[in-house]
């Protein structure tokens, strides 16, 4: 999994997302993801590529907050609720450390203790659905791995987009000189 974590950063990092994007952006699309899951979960639909998309977005959310996201267990507690086996409770728990994790990233506080309770309350949806984080990760790396863009005035650009080239000289010349 710790393999699979530093591809996605050094994907993110080579699109620009990491310097290119903010946190509320990040944030925004965390939410945005957030809700896709909850839908396709409550119509018992398929969502590993969701959830897999939800843990990329908290990886690169830590990671432009210069940590990592297992760090972010260390402020959590076992979680002892017994309906952690009922998936629309494990999704009601996560809306609130979601809410919580948002307010943090506005008013620039610590975002440790809600990243952490959501990674672990997302592994415990994924066992509910029998599913696999790691899988779900790989699923959505995957589908990205071979995405060529970057981020550029808080926008991703596609390769194929005719502005890519400018935006790269354009980044490239902002860059110090190694």
């Amino acid at each position: 999994m710790e393999r699979l974590i530093h591809k996605v950063i050094n994907w993110a990092e080579e699109s620009n997302i990491v310097n290119g994007s903010d946190l509320k952006t990040e944030t925004l699309k965390l939410v945005a993801e957030f809700g896709e899951m909850a839908c396709s979960i409550n119509r018992v639909k398929e969502c590993r590529k969701i959830i897999g998309n939800l843990m990329i977005i908290m990886i690169i959310i830590c990671r432009m907050k210069n940590i990592s996201l297992y760090d972010c267990l260390e402020f959590t507690q076992e979680i002892t609720e017994k309906r952690v086996t009922n998936r629309r409770f494990v999704l009601k728990i996560m809306t609130q450390h979601l809410g919580k994790l948002t307010h943090n990233i506005i008013m620039n506080e610590d975002i440790g203790t809600n990243m952490g309770y959501l990674l672990i309350y997302l592994t415990a949806l994924t066992k509910i659905l029998r599913y696999s984080l790691r899988d779900c990760l790989e699923i959505a790396y995957n589908d990205i791995a071979f995405q060529r863009g970057v981020m550029f005035d808080g926008t991703f650009i596609n390769e194929t987009d005719e502005k890519y080239d400018t935006a790269v000289a354009i980044l490239k010349s902002q860059k110090p000189d190694e």
